[in-house]
């Protein structure tokens, strides 16, 4: 974490750098985010020039979900939305516990990884891949 916390919109916010090759830096909310033991601003790159805007993908690791796999809703009122952006329409708020059978590739939009998914229902959509788990 490089700065933090800061209380605004009912969230408790930090600014942090994403380790990848660009080393893009952006505020996340403390409930989408898990401290990584021995992690810290020292151990990251040196300082950005400030050019990045926000994170572009989400902890979870995207590769874990494949074409055909069984995920489970991880927490409450998980939005199934219809495009993979925060703009797209909510189609349903799902509880815990939900099956979803992956259909896609994970997708980047709006600084979150968006997985496609279908409900035992067959109705499609899109879950932010932080809020599902492979089904025990």
């Amino acid at each position: 974490m490089l700065e933090g916390p800061e209380e605004a919109d009912d969230y408790t916010w930090y600014r942090i750098r994403v380790n990848e090759e660009d080393g893009a830096e952006g505020w996340v909310a403390s409930d989408f985010i898990t401290e990584v033991q021995g992690t810290t601003a020292e151990s990251q790159p040196e300082e950005s020039d400030g050019t990045a805007s926000g994170t572009d993908v989400t902890p979870a690791a995207a590769g874990e979900f494949e074409v055909g796999t069984t995920v489970v809703t991880n927490d409450e009122n998980v939005r199934l939305r219809s495009e993979p952006t925060t703009d797209g329409d909510a189609i349903d708020a799902l509880t815990e516990g939900t099956e979803l059978l992956v259909t896609g590739a994970p997708e980047e939009g709006d600084g979150y990884t968006w997985l496609p998914v279908e409900t035992e229902d067959g109705v499609a959509g899109y879950v932010v891949i932080d809020y599902v788990e492979k089904a025990p």
